[in-house]
């Protein structure tokens, strides 16, 4: 039996990855630090990689969901 939208929207932020759109949750610019296509991220991703990107310039942590898969592939 399929899950209704309504079930799903009451799931208080259900993990939600980054967009290439902005939504409610993910409504902040982040470049992946791989690809460099732009996506959207919730604010709890943005100030951690801000963060990372203040502490060290030349490094943006941010990978994007395909180029997270790549790198765990290649790693494992």
């Amino acid at each position: 039996m399929p899950t209704l939208r309504e079930t799903l929207d009451e799931i208080p932020a259900a993990i939600e990855t980054p967009t290439t759109f902005p939504t409610e949750r993910n409504k902040y610019e982040m470049r992946c630090g791989v690809c460099d296509e732009l996506f959207y991220v919730d604010e709890t991703t943005y100030d951690r990689v801000r963060s990372a990107v203040e502490f060290d310039p030349t490094d943006n942590p941010f990978r994007c969901d395909d180029c997270q898969e790549e790198y765990d592939e290649d790693a494992g």
